[in-house]
């Protein structure tokens, strides 16, 4: 079993995609995983309700998880339905919060502009926030020195931005990553194994730990400059959708498999 992991926004989808268009490109990309016998999840910032939303995502792709709110929670397939992984919900019950609120308390302190997304998007071990465009310059100042503060801690930040400037101060082993390592661990498949598609900040825990993830570079400056990126190769020139990640993996097959 080969495992191929795909954020939604900005990845799958975005506002300027024709539905139409998108779901042809969804077949294709469905029927070329079926074809090379691929497993397919969805790694998303969004809740289990808002994957819903566009129900034609798992109608067509058929994903045997979703890791939602950037790693919070994981499902599992159940025929017709997801239903919430209770071993994953047991292994992010026992992490502790000490480290993630020091690290709240001291990105507080340095970017006073922040302020708190709301209720939905907080979870015990994920605290999500707005950035003002004015902190950014702040934040990348001194981005290296809360990497450096947090390095032996269980603590990651992730910044992206779309339109507006979000950061995400959570556990690293409770990440979209976290998430995604937990699932191929159980499953018994290597990190080699696994692809990834993403575009953004809170991608940046599995672009960081997985051998075989891609962005889209929209924010590849961004993205460089904020993460010390420096395998170019692992941006995609193309623009976002499901037929950009067939042609990329067309391309990429031979070294992956």
């Amino acid at each position: 079993m080969k495992i191929l992991a795909l954020d939604i926004d900005g990845t799958l989808i975005s506002p300027i995609n024709e539905k139409n268009k998108i779901h042809n490109e969804l077949q294709y990309l469905a029927s070329y995983c079926q074809d090379k016998q691929f497993k397919i999840i969805l790694a998303t910032g969004r809740s289990k309700e808002e994957i819903y939303k566009d129900f034609y995502l798992i109608d067509i792709l058929k994903p045997i998880f979703l890791i939602t709110n950037c790693g919070m929670e994981v499902f599992s397939q159940d025929n017709n339905d997801y239903i919430e992984h209770i071993d994953y919900e047991n292994f992010v019950n026992n992490h502790d919060d000490n480290e993630l609120f020091e690290c709240e308390d001291f990105l507080k302190r340095l970017l006073p502009n922040i302020y708190i997304q709301g209720p939905e998007r907080q979870f015990k071990h994920k605290k999500s926030y707005y950035i003002h465009a004015d902190d950014i310059p702040v934040l990348h100042k001194y981005i290296s020195e809360v990497a450096l503060k947090y390095k032996n801690t269980n603590v990651v930040v992730n910044f992206e931005s779309k339109h507006v400037h979000f950061l995400d101060i959570q556990h690293a082993s409770i990440s979209k990553y976290g998430a995604l390592n937990f699932i191929l661990t159980e499953l018994k498949i290597h990190n080699d194994q696994a692809l990834f598609f993403g575009d953004n900040g809170n991608d940046m825990s599995i672009m960081m730990n997985l051998k075989n993830a891609y962005i889209f570079n929209q924010f590849q400056d961004e993205l460089s400059l904020f993460y010390g990126i420096k395998n170019k190769n692992r941006f995609l020139g193309s623009l976002p959708g499901p037929k950009a990640i067939v042609e990329t993996l067309k391309q990429d097959i031979c070294d992956i498999i």
